[in-house]
């Protein structure tokens, strides 16, 4: 589990747990138990060759801009340039 996380709204990191060495804002419980809930999609992959790498990632990269793309430009989005949760 990472141990900090980037809040997409205000851009402040926040540690999930204090680790030593590290400085930073600790999350709160609530933020914590969201983060918990969230879930997560994690691919392995066995014997790709660097070509094969370079073309994955460029295709997830491609498609999470694409996605962003789309939440800016929602004409129901809400402050926060997402659309309403009940909208999905």
């Amino acid at each position: 589990m990472p141990s900090s996380q980037i809040l997409s709204v205000t851009r402040q990191k926040l540690w999930y747990k204090n680790i030593k060495g590290k400085r930073g804002k600790l999350m709160s419980v609530a933020q914590r138990e969201r983060f918990d809930a969230q879930l997560i999609m994690c691919s392995e992959y066995e014997g790709l060759t660097p070509q094969d790498e370079r073309e994955i990632f460029q295709a997830s990269l491609s498609f999470f801009l694409h996605v962003a793309a789309l939440f800016e430009q929602s004409p129901t989005a809400g402050p926060n340039g997402r659309p309403p949760v009940s909208g999905w």
